[in-house]
């Protein structure tokens, strides 16, 4: 039996009321899809679904607080409404504790949207306002050969977590 998975969430806002409700914060939306996830892995030897993860959440804007490294095996990085390029410090230290996870190289980094620009910024990218405003959308996306493996489909249709929203017919 492996010791369990520590995986940190580390919460970026605070998502909208339905979804906070319903899950207590994104540390809730990204538990409830992680133990799925492992479940349909169906390999409790390697991963089981019941004690095989340690998902704690992190108030990182609020409070500012985060995990010792030492005490992680991964972090997750939420989405958020916030600007990845502001000096708030709050984001300032998210950044910082970004780059120190990065370079541990131990722990390894899972980021959506918002997080994924703090890792770019963490990493010495410039990260700014698109132009053409937010992108939020139901998106196709092209399997490498490994995906199409992974999956068995050409194709991926991506969801984001929201409760009752399904693809429109006809997608794939």
């Amino acid at each position: 039996m492996h010791p369990p998975l520590r995986i940190a969430i580390l919460e970026c806002d605070t998502p909208v009321d339905k979804v906070n409700t319903k899950y207590g914060g994104y540390r809730g939306v990204f538990a409830k899809l992680l133990h799925e996830s492992a479940a349909t892995l169906g390999q409790p030897d390697r991963l089981d679904p019941e004690t095989g993860l340690d998902i704690t959440g992190w108030d990182v804007v609020t409070a500012q607080e985060y995990p010792n490294l030492d005490d992680v095996d991964a972090i997750v990085l939420s989405g958020s409404k916030h600007d990845s390029f502001a000096d708030h410090p709050w984001i300032l230290k998210l950044v910082d504790f970004t780059r120190k996870a990065y370079e541990d190289k131990r722990v390894k980094i899972f980021a959506i949207c918002f997080g994924h620009q703090i890792l770019a910024r963490a990493l010495g990218v410039k990260v700014g306002r698109n132009p053409k405003g937010w992108e939020l959308a139901v998106c196709e996306v092209d399997l490498s050969e490994q995906g199409r493996e992974l999956f068995g489909r050409e194709k991926l249709v991506s969801l984001p977590p929201v409760p009752n929203l399904t693809p429109r017919k006809g997608a794939s």
